[in-house]
């Protein structure tokens, strides 16, 4: 090396000396050398993991985006997954070379006609002892049901203040700057909170005012003695349409009925019981959030359309019960208002009783389940379980 030079460059004397060192046979070897150099001035890189299946994604053009605002951990979102973003660690030195061949790329073209040695020169670019790995994840979608809150449909005579109030109105693509999630899981959890698009606009109606439309819906119904198996829906809207937009009473039929057979012109729908009930419970939970079970199933039957059956699954993830003062509560309890981390849900559930059957705690914790660990498994997890009558109950891992 002469004197002032920052490196030393080898050449292919060096290298038959290094494989004569090792006692190795040169023609048992690859035929290219690369001798590596470290860059002058390394830049700033970070290296992400990917599996076969966000490579092979990458490869065929999809677009892998990383979304969350300040404050949030990113999340890695492909055209339909989640994925959370971790950081690893490892006790090797990570190189980042980009343009080293590996022994599938050394071919007869690339190492030419003769056995002659050839020495190529590689940059190292950086040394690593940490990377990121992703980890398919539920998608982060709670925050959309606040989003859209936020903005509910209220009725055409209120979207004028509501505009007047800056309330923000959120397109897809504006909903994909908010929401961890990828596109498909974020339009199957807009289907979930029953939001519409509007003018562009993703919408959910007011809790209020959707029971006022669903209770038009019933009322007609009842009024004009049809059976709920059998619901003309032109007849629908054009009754309806003094009292409501067209585009909500068509949004209302949509989430409550589901299509019938039909011979004529005039499409027919059914009530869908399950998603009724449901609704109309809830109506009187928020009206009032706690009741003696056997007077809230009897008010809460006498509150659905004749032929239909209300029955406690329909609540599930509305409601608990509770033993109180020798007479059984059920109380009102949204599990989209519990607490997003696991720890802390499970802490808050525990607090709400001391003991839950499975079928009682499952619905507030199915959003934790993945492919690798079900409900069962985050109970084992986060859970104590003891029987009492041969009953099994889960508790607090800390509780007495």
């Amino acid at each position: 090396m002469a004197p002032g030079d920052s490196k030393y460059v080898r050449n292919i004397e060096d290298v038959s000396k290094i494989i004569q060192h090792t006692k190795l046979e040169e023609n048992t070897l690859l035929p290219v050398t690369q001798a590596l150099y470290f860059a002058d001035e390394v830049k700033e890189y970070k290296l992400l993991e990917l599996n076969k299946e966000l490579l092979k994604k990458l490869n065929d053009g999809v677009t892998l985006t990383f979304r969350g605002v300040e404050n949030d951990k990113a999340v890695l979102c492909c055209d339909n997954k989640t994925y959370e973003v971790k950081e690893a660690e490892t006790s090797n030195s990570l190189l980042l070379v980009p343009t080293l061949k590996f022994p599938s790329d050394v071919t007869p073209s690339t190492s030419g006609e003769t056995d002659e040695r050839i020495l190529e020169h590689k940059t190292v670019l950086g040394v690593y002892h940490t990377y990121y790995e992703v980890k398919v994840c539920k998608p982060k979608v709670k925050k959309l049901r606040i989003i859209l809150e936020n903005s509910s449909y209220r009725g055409s005579e209120m979207e004028s203040a509501l505009i007047e109030s800056g309330a923000k109105l959120y397109s897809t693509a504006d909903l994909l700057l908010e929401i961890q999630a990828s596109e498909a899981e974020l339009h199957s959890a807009l289907r979930e909170l029953f939001a519409f698009d509007l003018n562009g606009k993703w919408r959910v109606l007011e809790f209020d005012y959707h029971t006022r439309v669903l209770a038009y819906l019933l009322n007609l119904i009842d009024a004009q003695s049809w059976n709920i198996d059998d619901i003309p829906v032109n007849e629908v809207i054009e009754i309806l349409t003094d009292l409501v937009p067209p585009f909500i009473i068509q949004h209302i039929i949509t989430v409550y009925c589901e299509p019938v057979p039909s011979s004529s012109d005039n499409p027919k729908v059914c009530l869908i019981e399950d998603r009724v009930c449901r609704t109309l419970g809830e109506e009187l939970l928020r009206s009032h959030s706690k009741y003696e079970l056997n007077e809230f199933l009897k008010i809460w039957q006498e509150a659905v359309p004749p032929g239909l059956t209300t029955k406690l699954a329909q609540l599930d993830g509305l409601v608990y019960s509770l033993n109180s003062s020798n007479r059984l509560e059920i109380h009102f309890c949204p599990e989209y208002l519990l607490p997003e981390d696991i720890n802390d849900r499970m802490h808050y559930l525990f607090g709400l009783k001391d003991k839950w059957t499975f079928d009682e705690i499952k619905p507030f914790i199915q959003i934790f389940t993945t492919p690798r660990m079900d409900e069962n498994g985050i109970l084992t997890k986060y859970a104590r379980a003891s029987k009492v009558n041969g009953v099994k109950y889960f508790s607090s891992r800390h509780g007495k």
